[in-house]
């Protein structure tokens, strides 16, 4: 008889690993996240994807999401993780740029690359830009709530972004509230910085 609780719903996925932690056993990363595949939307499966290939810490790999969901054809929501895998990116340090990502892509907007190592003229490294349009020197910054109070990194922030445009590129910062409100405005502000580099979409 399977396990029956209030607001719990059991799953018969095929594990690839179990951990025990506080004395219990769970499943590894992959597995849960494909056992979401039957209860969150295709977006919601990016935002958690994008999280377990992230660029600090990852937990597993996209090649192993992918041999996962070729593995696991008879999971519940296998079309909707399908569809979320293929928008999966490695290397992202927030799900706020996860979701500006997915933003640009569903108003027609290019794909950026994903914490993109930005150079000066002479080779100089000088920081990762969030989301970046390497054709056309436009970068994309999120600035959430985590800077208030984090002076000190705020003001690393504010250089870096400074020497990004110092050096030639066009930085759009989006803030949390471009995401929850009327997100027009800066859909606009982007699409102008590209089409002023050059982007003829």
């Amino acid at each position: 008889m399977p396990p029956r609780a209030r607001g719990t719903r059991p799953h018969y996925t095929p594990l690839e690993s179990s951990y025990v932690t506080l004395g219990l056993p769970v499943c590894s990363p992959v597995d849960a996240w494909l056992q979401c595949g039957g209860s969150l939307a295709r977006d919601e499966l990016v935002l958690l994807g994008d999280a377990l290939v992230r660029r600090q810490n990852p937990l597993t790999t996209l090649a192993k999401l992918e041999s996962r969901v070729l593995a696991s054809s008879a999971s519940p929501g296998i079309g909707t993780l399908r569809d979320a895998l293929a928008l999966i990116r490695p290397r992202t340090d927030s799900p706020p740029e996860t979701e500006v990502r997915l933003m640009l892509l569903e108003h027609g907007l290019p794909e950026p690359a994903v914490n993109l190592a930005i150079l000066d003229d002479n080779g100089r490294f000088l920081g990762f830009g969030d989301l970046v349009y390497p054709d056309f020197n436009v970068v994309i910054e999120y600035d959430g709530e985590y800077h208030f109070g984090l002076t000190a990194q705020r003001v690393k922030d504010l250089d870096r972004i400074a020497s990004f445009v110092e050096a030639g590129r066009t930085v759009v910062q989006v803030h949390k509230e471009h995401l929850t409100g009327d997100r027009s405005i800066i859909l606009g502000r982007i699409r102008r910085a590209l089409v002023a580099r050059g982007w003829r979409g």
